[in-house]
């Protein structure tokens, strides 16, 4: 005969998980796992990242490549990827200031909106923008997304570690 499930079996290794010392909040012996409480991973961005990201929609707004660019530390590199112009990749502060230095110069009457901004924990932070701009010598305006990440990278300290340019749906 064929052994039948017995849902009680789970049931009661979820009760003595949840009893566990950890999830009372009760000292645990080293090396034991500690449950951390629930964090939303959409909050607002606290004020160090907050200032990195206004910086990056300034510099964005007005088209200034290196200010952009000085967002990556001097010896780091972010990831670089936009859509439809076959760039993707690893770059430096220099490579990412040529790349957008050639990008804004093909563009005039361009506008940028920075409106959708989040941290998800103590090391990320996210934004989505729009970004709007006529193609220099072309009347008709185009729409792309930008996708921004940065991160901490020493304490107080975030800087950009990912860039992605898509087109508007």
């Amino acid at each position: 005969m064929r052994p039948r499930f017995r849902p009680i079996v789970p049931l009661a290794l979820a009760a003595a998980l949840l009893a566990a010392p950890a999830a009372r909040g009760q000292d645990v012996p080293d090396g034991d796992v500690r449950l951390q409480p629930f964090r939303p991973q959409n909050e607002p961005p606290g004020p160090a990242a907050a200032r990195v990201l206004d910086s990056f929609s300034s510099a964005w707004s007005v088209g200034d490549a290196g200010a952009v660019a000085d967002l990556v530390p001097p010896d780091g590199r972010a990831t670089v990827e936009i859509e439809g112009r076959s760039v993707e990749g690893r770059m430096g502060r220099g490579q990412i200031e040529a790349l957008l230095a050639n990008l804004f110069s093909e563009t005039e009457r361009a506008a940028f909106d920075l409106s959708d901004v989040h941290q998800s924990d103590e090391t990320a932070a996210w934004a989505v923008g729009e970004w709007s701009y006529e193609p220099r010598g072309r009347a008709r305006r185009r729409q792309e997304t930008i996708f921004v990440v940065i991160r901490r990278d020493l304490p107080g300290t975030w800087v950009l570690s990912e860039l992605r340019i898509r087109p508007t749906r």
